[in-house]
């Protein structure tokens, strides 16, 4: 039991649009992965509580960094996970 990343586990994708010029954002990944040189050797719910983002763990998110391909904004974008039995 437990939650998962529906981005991360690739049952779906990262659909979301720039604020600014309404563009499809690129999808890099867990913010984790990029910020946390020992990403690999952590455990992901302990990744969680470290990260700058405390309501992260708590309401089950996943945070992406996205980019804008047109203006090259990039933004954190919070992905909501589901729960698995």
């Amino acid at each position: 039991m437990g939650y998962l990343c529906p981005v991360c586990n690739a049952l779906t994708i990262l659909e979301a649009t720039c604020p600014d010029c309404n563009h499809l954002l690129d999808d890099h990944g867990r913010l984790d992965d990029i910020w946390e040189p020992y990403a690999p050797y952590r455990e992901y719910e302990d990744m969680k509580l470290t990260n700058g983002y405390p309501d992260d763990f708590k309401n089950h998110l996943c945070i992406h960094i996205a980019s804008c391909p047109n203006c090259k904004r990039n933004l954190y974008i919070p992905v909501q996970e589901q729960f698995f039995s």
